[in-house]
C-alpha cells in the first residue's frame, strides 16, 4: 500500500463522517430558513392538525399560546427560531421576567410539539431540539415567612 494511502476501514469512516456534517448542514440550512414570520403564517395549519388529531380545546389554546409566545419573541430579538441556542436563552428569559418552572415546562413543550409537526409535514428535516429537558420542578422562593407552620 502506498505511504499517503489510508487503510479502507479509515476511507470509510472518513466518508461516514462527511455525510454527517452534510447532513447537519442541511438540517441547520433548513432550520434557519424556517423564520419566525413563516412559522407564525403555519400556526392555523398545526391548529387545523391538532384538532384532527382530537386534541382538546383547552391543549389547542396552550400550544398555540406558548408557540406564538416563542416565535414573537424570536422576530423582537431577531433570534433563528429552530435553534437551541434560541430555546435555551428565551427559557431563561421566562425565568428572569418571573415565570414558574411548569409554565416554562409548558411553553418549551408547545415549542417542542410545533417542531415534531414540521418534522412529520416534512417543512424541517431534522429535530433541534432532540435531547432538551424541561427545567427541574423546583419551587420559588416564597414570600411567606421561612417560619411559618402548615399542617401535612
Amino acid at each position: 500500500m502506498p505511504p499517503d494511502a489510508a487503510p479502507p476501514a479509515r476511507r470509510r469512516h472518513r466518508a461516514r463522517r462527511l455525510v454527517g456534517w452534510d447532513v447537519k448542514t442541511t438540517i441547520a440550512a433548513t432550520a434557519a430558513a424556517l423564520t419566525p414570520t413563516l412559522l407564525l403564517d403555519l400556526l392555523p395549519e398545526w391548529q387545523r392538525s391538532l384538532r384532527a388529531e382530537n386534541k382538546s380545546p383547552g391543549t389547542i389554546d396552550v400550544y398555540l399560546d406558548g408557540a406564538r409566545r416563542y416565535l414573537r419573541w424570536c422576530q423582537a430579538t431577531e433570534r433563528v427560531p429552530m435553534s437551541r441556542a434560541s430555546l435555551h436563552t428565551w427559557m431563561g428569559h421566562l425565568f428572569d421576567h418571573g415565570a414558574a418552572p411548569g409554565t416554562v415546562r409548558t411553553r418549551q413543550l408547545a415549542v417542542k410539539r410545533l417542531t415534531a409537526w414540521l418534522l412529520a409535514t416534512e417543512q424541517l428535516l431534522g429535530d433541534p431540539f432532540v435531547g432538551i429537558k424541561g427545567p427541574c420542578n423546583a419551587k420559588r422562593p416564597s414570600s411567606r415567612s421561612a417560619t411559618t407552620n402548615y399542617a401535612p
